[in-house]
C-alpha cells in the first residue's frame, strides 16, 4: 500500500482546472478522492477544493460548483470604478460564498473529515502561515468552512480580512520560547504565489518515512502560472524604480519554482518517494483574479492537464 498525497494550488476560479481533474482521478479509478488520498493540503481555493472532497463531497460536484455557482458569482463585482461609495469595500462578497460552502459542507468539524486534511491560512498577528491540521486536538475543533474561509475567503483586498478572536495558536521565537497566543487576523491563504503548499507535503513525506515502509506519492496540482523570458536588452534596460517595484514580489514568485524544484530533487534522489505535478502555462490576462470570462480556456486546459496525471498509481 502506498501513501498517497494530494496537493491543490490557490488560484480563485482557475480552482477549476484541479476539479476537473480530481472529477477524472474518481471517474477513472471508481473512487472517492478521499478514499484514494492518505492527506490533502490545500490553500486558497485548493483550501475550497481540498476540504470539499475530504468531506467526501464527489469531485463532480465540486466541479460543478466551481463551472457554475462560483463561476456566476466571480461575474458581480461589488467595487465599481463609476461609484465611489464602492471604492473602500471589498471587490466580492464573502457572505455569498459562506452561504455557498454552508450549503454544500454543512456544519462538520475538521476532526470529521473522510481523510486528512491541512489547511494554509496567512495570519497577520504571526506574520507568517497558519498550517491548520484535521488532525491536531487544537485544530480540529473548528467548523471545516471557517477553516476554508480564513483560507479561501479573506484576502483583503478581494474578501476583506477575517478577525478570529478565539482563534488558538504558538507562537515560536527565534530562541525557541513558544506562547501560547488567542486571536488572529486571516488575511489570504499564504505560501507564496498561488499559495503554493508543496514543502509542506515534502515535510508529510519526510516524516511518513520514518513511519512506515510503504511507497510515499505526492501528486501536486497547479492552476496555471504566467511565465516569460525578458530579453537581455530588457533586463539591462530596467531603471531602478522598475528593479524596486519587481523586487518586493520577488520572495512570492520565486516560492512556486522552489517548491516544485525541491519535490522533484527529493523524489530522484530516493526511490521511495514518487513527485508528480500537473500544470499549465496561461496568458498573463488570465492568471488575474476573478477571470471567470475565461472558464472555457481553463476547461480546455484542464483536460490536457489531465493527460500529466500518472494514471498508474492509481489503477
Amino acid at each position: 500500500m502506498a501513501y498517497n498525497i494530494l496537493q491543490i494550488d490557490g488560484g480563485d476560479i482557475k480552482g477549476i482546472m484541479p476539479a476537473y481533474i480530481c472529477q477524472e482521478i474518481e471517474r477513472m479509478t471508481g473512487k472517492r478522492i478521499h478514499q484514494i488520498f492518505d492527506l490533502i493540503i490545500g490553500s486558497s481555493t485548493g483550501a475550497v477544493i481540498g476540504g470539499c472532497l475530504a468531506a467526501g463531497i464527489d469531485a463532480n460536484v465540486v466541479y460543478d460548483m466551481y463551472t457554475s455557482k462560483v463561476c456566476n458569482e466571480f461575474a458581480h463585482k461589488v467595487k465599481k470604478w463609476y461609484a465611489p461609495w464602492t471604492w473602500s469595500k471589498p471587490i466580492y462578497r464573502r457572505k455569498v460564498f459562506l452561504d455557498l460552502l454552508n450549503q454544500y459542507i454543512g456544519d462538520i468539524k475538521l476532526s470529521e473529515t473522510s481523510t486528512n486534511l491541512v489547511i494554509t491560512a496567512m495570519g497577520i498577528r504571526k506574520g507568517s502561515t497558519h498550517f491548520i491540521k484535521s488532525t491536531e486536538a487544537k485544530d480540529s475543533i473548528y467548523r471545516l468552512v471557517d477553516a476554508i474561509s480564513w483560507s479561501a475567503l479573506s484576502a483583503v483586498w478581494y474578501f476583506g480580512g477575517i478577525a478570529e478572536p478565539n482563534y488558538k495558536w504558538d507562537a515560536e521565537y527565534p530562541d525557541g520560547t513558544v506562547t501560547s497566543e488567542v486571536g488572529e487576523v486571516f488575511q489570504d491563504g499564504g505560501q507564496g504565489l498561488n499559495s503554493c503548499t508543496i514543502m509542506y507535503g515534502l515535510v508529510n513525506i519526510l516524516a511518513e518515512l520514518i513511519n512506515t515502509q510503504s511507497d510515499i506519492r505526492l501528486l501536486s496540482i497547479g492552476t496555471g502560472d504566467y511565465y516569460k523570458v525578458k530579453t537581455m536588452k530588457d533586463s539591462m534596460d530596467d531603471t531602478q524604480i522598475r528593479q524596486v517595484i519587481n523586487f518586493l514580489p520577488q520572495a512570492r514568485e520565486e516560492s512556486m519554482p522552489l517548491q516544485v524544484g525541491s519535490g522533484k530533487y527529493v523524489a530522484k534522489n530516493n526511490p521511495r518517494i514518487k513527485f508528480a505535478r500537473v500544470n499549465c502555462a496561461l496568458a498573463k490576462a488570465q492568471i488575474e483574479f476573478g477571470a471567470q470570462q475565461y472558464k472555457d480556456v481553463f476547461i480546455q486546459k484542464a483536460k490536457k492537464m489531465a493527460k500529466q496525471v500518472p494514471w498508474e498509481w492509481y489503477m
